[in-house]
């Protein structure tokens, strides 16, 4: 029999050195911060675990939108917002008080994928202006919704294509679209239950002729005497057109305006227009090709309202999160806080 010898196992070497006392002081200085390093790491931890779990969920609260599409003030001086998710609306008696009356966190339903626009008629009936694209077949489609006072079930009223952003209904009830991507205006008939439109603007090509539109935005519809004058901010063609009923093409009342995105008139048929970050006053019964008169001024990407019976303008302010009143009284600061509970 063969024997196959082994390796010895070595011994295991240690270090025999003679240690000091600052050797030894080192090494629990090294512990001890090692140590304290994790019972830190771990208190927050547990700091962070609390916060989540204790924290109790906020629903239906309010916040200012931050990147708000328009704003429309209502009959009773209430205040709505469109953000891109959710409608939120300002009580007038206690404006720090607010409310989300449209979207994942209102009782109404169903919820939308983007409200652009919103208008309230005169017994606070609701009707939303929503905008979805679709990625499949790459256009936009745009539905008018429906909700009648205190209801929780919407109505979808009518269906079209096109990107829009802005309605307005008439005394009639017929609907107004400005169809910003076909470039034209469309009118959907109340009497046939929004079955059916006509084209009241433009003729569906961009250009700047006068039967043209390029890229309409806000509309603004003078309906004294039923005369059913519709005034359009034509944005790339820098001007406000003037389409009266059944007219075969438009006139150009103003000139030289910058982006407008709302339009409004004074009681002296001065045009008021939004443009994003500025407020602007131009005269109507001239086309002079100046700048117009500047109301107000710097503000990012806000919202405008406009009160029609006293002349106030309300201002939605996202970078500073406020909405300002400004009237012949002066400015008055109506909203500045980042949340405020339901009222």
């Amino acid at each position: 029999m063969n024997f196959v010898d082994l390796p010895v196992p070595l011994e295991p070497t240690y270090d025999r050195s003679p240690r000091t006392i600052k050797d030894l002081c080192k090494e629990h200085i090294k512990a001890i911060t090692l140590f304290t390093i994790c019972i830190v790491i771990i208190i927050i931890l547990l700091a962070v675990s609390m916060c989540l779990f204790l924290t109790p969920a906020k629903k239906n609260v309010a916040v200012l939108p931050m990147k708000s599409i328009t704003l429309f003030l209502d009959y009773y001086k209430k205040l709505y917002i469109t953000d891109y998710d959710r409608i939120v609306m300002f009580s007038p008696d206690s404006i720090e008080k607010a409310s989300i009356i449209i979207g994942k966190d209102s009782i109404r339903l169903p919820i939308l994928d983007k409200p652009r626009s919103i208008f309230v008629d005169v017994d606070e009936n609701l009707y939303v202006l929503e905008v979805h694209f679709d990625f499949k077949e790459e256009f936009y489609i745009y539905r008018v919704w429906y909700w009648s006072k205190n209801s929780t079930n919407g109505k979808k009223l009518l269906e079209g294509n096109g990107d829009c952003y802005s309605l307005y209904i008439d005394k009639y009830m017929n609907i107004y679209i400005p169809e910003n991507g076909n470039h034209r205006v469309v009118i959907w008939y109340a009497q046939q239950q929004y079955q059916n439109f006509s084209i009241v603007a433009g003729n569906g090509t961009s250009g700047s002729e006068l039967n043209q539109l390029n890229e309409p935005y806000g509309i603004y519809l003078d309906e004294n005497n039923d005369k059913f004058d519709l005034y359009i901010g034509d944005v790339k063609n820098r001007r406000i057109q003037k389409w009266s009923l059944n007219a075969a093409e438009g006139i150009t009342v103003v000139s030289n305006v910058n982006y407008p995105m709302q339009i409004a008139s004074d009681c002296h048929d001065n045009f008021i227009v939004w443009n994003g970050d500025a407020l602007k006053l131009y005269n109507s019964m001239l086309t002079t090709g100046l700048d117009g008169i500047y109301l107000l001024n710097n503000f990012y990407s806000g919202a405008m309202g406009y009160d029609n019976k006293n002349g106030a303008v309300y201002i939605c302010d996202m970078t500073n999160n406020k909405i300002i009143k400004f009237s012949i009284e002066g400015e008055i600061l109506l909203h500045n806080t980042k949340e405020a509970p339901t009222a």
